[in-house]
């Protein structure tokens, strides 16, 4: 007997909240990994999740977070309700890396989840009103969800350079500028070949890309936020529409114009294909007068 679903509402590439119950008697699923961060709380009964050869119990007031990828099973002791959040990796990440914490890599129990619990319940809740203004709220708070189970997480300090660290606080501050590599480097006092090397190693990407994410990132939100395409490409710091597209869309996996209606009425979520990128039309495939439509 499977857990029944009372609840499943999503914000396309950033979260999906969850609500569930199961009323029958004890009984154990096979193993499954996510591929974002899950945080699962119960509002009355037991649930054990099974990690390699560690067993976490969760009860009532308890939060339960696994990372990405993790194989984990659940076991279902008897009659519960639960209720769970998954956050976008690359939310995470994006936190992450604003605070200068590494990510989690092992599953966690934290016994007093209130916090947590209590911002995961006001995301589904958003999540359930379905209109533009709750999404924004949902968007929000899934961002303080991040940031409060990174500061429950025990995990060290990120131990990142100097001259990355200012870095990336120059490429955050002055993204809609039209900078580059060079400049990125002079504003850290060292040369892009070393500082791309630097940055590579520490933070996983190049320079230029971790620039074009921040970029694509705040396009998006302003697209969310009901700007016009052009107003989010160039206050993102894009000069080109076309180039814009092509590199939104690879992200995205849906052109500018349509991941901003698609947000605001509700298509992606009857429309899946539409955020998916294999799905997605090759953008070389695509004339130039339809990249931004």
């Amino acid at each position: 007997m499977h857990p029944r679903v009372e609840s499943d509402r999503t914000l396309p590439r950033r979260l999906r909240a969850r609500r569930w119950a199961y009323d029958g008697q004890r009984v154990a699923f096979g193993a499954t990994a996510h591929a974002g961060f899950e945080v699962g709380w119960l509002e009355q009964g037991s649930l054990r999740y099974r990690v390699g050869g560690h067993v976490l119990e969760a009860t009532p007031g308890c939060a339960v977070l696994i990372p990405v990828g993790c194989d984990h099973a659940t076991e279902f002791v008897g009659p519960m309700r639960g209720a769970s959040v998954h956050l976008d990796e690359a939310l995470v990440t994006a936190v992450a890396e604003a605070a200068g914490v590494a990510l989690p890599d092992a599953p966690l129990l934290l016994d007093d989840g209130a916090a947590l619990i209590g911002l995961g319940r006001m995301v589904g809740a958003e999540l359930e009103r379905d209109t533009l203004d709750a999404r924004l709220c949902a968007d929000a708070l899934a961002e303080a969800m991040a940031a409060r189970l990174l500061s429950a997480a025990p995990t060290p300090r990120a131990a990142i350079d100097a001259r990355v660290r200012r870095a990336i606080d120059h490429m955050r501050a002055c993204f809609a500028e039209p900078i580059d590599v060079e400049d990125i480097a002079a504003a850290t006092g060292t040369s892009r070949f070393h500082l791309s090397r630097l940055f590579k190693a520490q933070v996983g990407t190049s320079p230029y890309q971790y620039l074009l994410e921040v970029r694509l990132t705040e396009a998006a939100r302003l697209l969310r936020r009901g700007r016009s395409v052009t107003d989010a490409a160039f206050s993102s710091g894009f000069s080109d529409l076309s180039r814009f597209a092509r590199m939104f869309q690879r992200r995205f996996g849906a052109l500018p114009r349509g991941y901003a209606s698609g947000y605001a009425s509700g298509y992606a979520s009857s429309h899946p294909q539409a955020h998916s990128s294999t799905a997605a039309k090759s953008p070389s495939s695509i004339a130039p007068s339809a990249l931004v439509s």
